[in-house]
């Protein structure tokens, strides 16, 4: 896919690099109820929530609160599933819990690694 054609949104969310092939439409409420079609895939729920509110002009930084709504989990699982996904490396935060920032660029490099090996 030509990158020029692929929003500067949508480049934020998750890079040049990934978008290349194209990107697949995910609606948000088949996002708060995968586990109830593909079992626990908690960490995708935690990644998909976070990049669907990333934006190259936020201002306002999410909650923990928002953010496991969207995905569909309580937020102590949600907690939980960051908490993993700091672990592994894939993801970084910056500030409360009520107005924190994510960083998701490893996860980012891992997947632009893995497929271009």
């Amino acid at each position: 896919m030509d990158s020029s054609k692929v929003s500067a949104v949508l480049q934020h969310k998750w890079s040049k690099d990934i978008m290349d092939e194209g990107y697949i439409p995910f609606p948000k409420r088949l996002l708060r109820v995968l586990p109830q079609f593909f079992g626990d895939v908690s960490l995708l729920q935690v990644v998909l929530a976070v990049v669907d509110y990333s934006r190259p002009d936020l201002t306002h930084p999410a909650s923990y609160e928002h953010l496991a709504f969207m995905a569909g989990m309580p937020v102590e699982e949600f907690r939980k599933g960051v908490t993993r996904l700091k672990q592994i490396g894939w993801v970084k935060t910056m500030g409360p819990e009520d107005a924190v920032w994510f960083d998701l660029d490893r996860l980012k490099e891992l997947i632009t690694d893995a497929t271009t090996n």
